[in-house]
This record gives structure tokens, C-alpha cells and sequence, in this order.
């Protein structure tokens, strides 16, 4: 099975990795802030191992803000310090 990663996709880890995980995050929601907490500690521990595919997700009726820290972390990305 190939992973698909679109070309606004957020990538960081190996190509090879052996696990990769695409995640839907919306900034504002506190559970994709624990997600990506946990992630990025596996990521430690293994780096080699995990690659992590960043794709938006904000839940604008639930959080207001989601939708402009999406685009803030876009204009981030044009520098490359998304990450």
C-alpha cells in the first residue's frame, strides 16, 4: 500500500519510514494538541521509523479561529518554519 501525500501536504520523517501517519489536525482543538504531542515523542524515539503527513482539518463551527491559524501556519509554510 503507497501512501498518497498531496502537495499541500506538511511532511516530516523519512520517505522509507516504515509507519506513516496522516493526520487531520485543526489548531484550536485540544485533542489534535495531544495527538501531535504523542506523535512528535514517537518521532523521538524513533525517527527513522515514523513519517507524520500533516493535513489540515479545522473545525470552524466548533473553532472560530481554526480556519485563519490554518492559513497563518500556510504563510509559515512559505518560509519553510511550518514545522
Amino acid at each position: 500500500y503507497d501512501l498518497v501525500v498531496l502537495p499541500d501536504d506538511h511532511v516530516i520523517g523519512r520517505e522509507t519510514a516504515s509507519v506513516s501517519l496522516i493526520a487531520y489536525c485543526d489548531f484550536e482543538c485540544p485533542y489534535c494538541r495531544q495527538a501531535h504531542a504523542s506523535i512528535g515523542r514517537l518521532r523521538t524515539k524513533w525517527p527513522n521509523h515514523i513519517r507524520y503527513v500533516y493535513r489540515h482539518f479545522p473545525l470552524v463551527k466548533k473553532h472560530p479561529n481554526a480556519q485563519l491559524a490554518a492559513e497563518a501556519s500556510e504563510a509559515a509554510a512559505l518560509q519553510e518554519r511550518f514545522w
